[in-house]
């Protein structure tokens, strides 16, 4: 299992009003930070510096955890709830595509079994290429 940041406003993580003192922890300036990957290491420990160890002092993010074979194979969605505002970002795993790329591996029914069981936090499985994350 891994973290991975998300926003709990109805801004992308980006637009939240972060400090510049986590750009300079994380050596980058804010426009560079939006390429980012969401579990990037880098990013997690600049945020918990600040933040707390899970994120508890921090107004507009917080911490999820994922299995790692899902590092590569998920994107932070957001979801209109109405015409000029959001929901929360949340995680989409892109389920269909971990098990193809993992089609060969030792590990692949391993990853079937935990992909059909994914019940350590709440999913929507019933998407045909993937799960999205509850907040």
């Amino acid at each position: 299992m891994g973290f991975i940041i998300i926003s709990t406003s109805e801004f992308d993580l980006w637009k939240n009003p972060i400090p510049n003192e986590v750009f300079l922890f994380l050596e980058m300036k804010s426009d560079e930070c939006i390429n980012l990957k969401r579990h990037d290491s880098k990013l997690i420990r600049a945020f918990q510096f600040f933040y707390g160890s899970q994120l508890e002092m921090c107004a507009y993010a917080e911490l999820k955890n994922i299995p790692y074979y899902f590092f590569d194979f998920y994107d932070i969605i957001q979801i209109p709830c109405y015409a000029s505002s959001l929901f929360p970002e949340s995680i989409f795993l892109r389920a269909h595509d971990c098990l193809l790329h993992y089609k060969d591996h030792h590990k692949y029914q391993y990853l079937i079994k935990n992909i059909q069981t994914l019940t350590f936090f709440p999913f929507d499985c019933r998407l045909p290429t993937g799960c999205r994350i509850f907040r």
